[in-house]
């Protein structure tokens, strides 16, 4: 089952340390439901400029989704993004571990975030009360953590799909 099939290209000119920038899809009078699948997956597409292996240079750029019902009520994952098609760019989201990130004890009032050990610099966050159930917008952004140096490059998203449907007992 998929979402939305196609590409995204974000061109990133003079991103300031700190800041972030986001691309937005509202689902206009429309409802979406993600309780009937398992994950949702992209493949990540960085520049040449961002470094290529994280063993040897952590990545200044983190890319995420943001998904939800509104600004206060929305999930999250981001993780940092290296350079060219690689597979550690890719977005595989467990929707099971990203709901239950809500168990945890909160980092803030209303929010509540997971470190993931298999991606780099990769997280699951939940704000407000967000439901599966009622996803109104998707948000793709792209922060810069570096301190000093402001980012540009491009980024490509591409093939953003949902996937495991689950089965009824």
């Amino acid at each position: 089952g998929k979402v939305e099939r196609g590409w995204l290209g974000v061109s990133i000119s003079d991103l300031k340390p700190g800041e972030s920038a986001m691309a937005y899809k509202t689902l206009y009078g429309d409802i979406m439901s993600l309780v009937n699948y398992r994950r949702i997956r992209m493949f990540v597409h960085g520049d040449q400029n961002l470094p290529s292996n994280p063993i040897q240079d952590s990545s200044r750029i983190r890319v995420f989704i943001r998904f939800g019902a509104d600004a206060n009520n929305y999930y999250e994952y981001g993780q940092d993004i290296y350079a060219g098609w690689t597979s550690l760019n890719n977005f595989d989201i467990d929707l099971d571990q990203l709901s239950k990130t809500k168990f945890l004890d909160p980092v803030a009032q209303n929010i509540w975030i997971q470190y993931l050990a298999d991606k780099p610099a990769g997280y699951y966050k939940v704000m407000g009360n967000p439901k599966l159930s009622t996803i109104r917008y998707f948000r793709i952004g792209v922060k810069n953590r570096d301190q000093i140096r402001s980012y540009n490059g491009e980024i490509w998203f591409d093939e953003m799909r949902v996937t495991e449907v689950r089965q009824e007992s």
